[in-house]
């Protein structure tokens, strides 16, 4: 996984829709939080610069909602029976 990330170019996701290998910004319910899209691997967070980033997956619900969303979007999922609402803030 970790070869995997290694490999996958970095690009500006600035006024682009989100895709595999975007870090977005999010605002839910219970504030804001960090996600880096990535094409396996899904599932931990970590720590950078004391900033909390989470990995998620296109086969993950998050990851499927955000997929094509663009900033000020906002979606809104059921994750273990519970649903959530969020907004894009930032794609970078």
């Amino acid at each position: 996984e970790r070869a995997l990330l290694r490999s996958m170019p970095v690009r500006s996701f600035e006024g682009s829709p989100v895709g595999v290998g975007a870090i977005v910004r999010l605002e839910e319910d219970d504030g804001e939080r960090l996600v880096f899209v990535v094409p396996a691997g899904g599932g931990p967070r970590v720590e950078l610069e004391g900033v909390s980033i989470q990995f998620v997956t296109p086969a993950a619900p998050l990851g499927a909602a955000l997929l094509g969303c663009v900033v000020d979007d906002g979606f809104e999922l059921s994750i273990k029976g519970r649903q959530r609402e969020a907004s894009v803030l930032e794609i970078a």
